[in-house]
């Protein structure tokens, strides 16, 4: 399963089939989730594998993902108020890589805010090489922030620190760096300070966060909010 002119094409060993064009499958937003590619076109082969028929996979990968219900938490995009948000669940280095490369193909001539945390399980250097990751896409807000339930035998904002004095060591000012560590609170620090034209990268990882959070994104889209208010 391979990509060609900007098709997915699915080779049977008899005859190639075509999947439908990438840009158009919901997962890939347009094209730009490559990492959703791939997964797709793993997806499609292990499915001809299990006896799926072929018209059955192209209309899944036409469809699924064009619902917040599809796939809650992961790689959910809002686009309103002249702001794009991208709630996820990245927590590794490669996760957070390729969400913000999507998130930086969005950006533009705008700002780009980011909140960030991590498990508690997870070593000092490891929340470090995190926060590399997110230094290296030059955001302009980091809200740093602890994951509900996760601090996993560390203290209340113990791993926000470690993160917020890499990114202090990456460049980033004291005033880029507020700390809000329950999750749902760090989005509403990313919203209140997001203008038109920025792109704000949500990773929520509690249920009950993501749940509130994309309660919040939707009841703000539907009531016409504008920064600012």
């Amino acid at each position: 399963c391979a990509t060609r002119d900007g098709r997915l094409l699915l080779d049977d060993g008899v005859e190639t089939l075509d999947l439908g064009a990438i840009a158009a499958m919901p997962l890939t937003l347009g094209g730009r989730a490559r990492h959703n590619i791939a997964n797709i076109a793993a997806a499609a082969l292990a499915a001809m594998l299990m006896g799926v028929y072929v018209a059955t996979i192209r209309t899944v990968l036409a469809e699924f993902g064009r619902s917040h219900a599809d796939n809650p938490g992961r790689l959910q995009h809002w686009a309103f108020a002249g702001i794009e948000i991208f709630l996820d669940y990245a927590h590794n280095p490669d996760g957070m890589a390729a969400l913000l490369d999507i998130a930086q193909a969005r950006r533009g001539d705008g700002r780009m805010a980011l909140l960030l945390g991590q498990a508690g399980n997870r070593d000092d250097e490891q929340v470090r090489e995190l926060a590399a990751v997110a230094a290296r896409f030059s955001p302009d807000l980091v809200v740093v922030k602890d994951i509900d339930g996760y601090l996993r035998g560390r203290e209340a904002g113990e791993v926000a620190q470690v993160i917020r004095e890499a990114l202090l060591r990456h460049g980033m000012s004291e005033s880029a760096l507020p700390v809000r560590l329950r999750e749902a609170d760090a989005a509403r620090e990313a919203l209140a300070w997001a203008q038109s034209g920025d792109v704000l990268v949500l990773p929520v990882h509690s249920l009950d966060a993501k749940t509130e959070v994309a309660g919040l994104l939707d009841a703000l889209q539907a009531s016409g909010w504008q920064p600012g208010q």
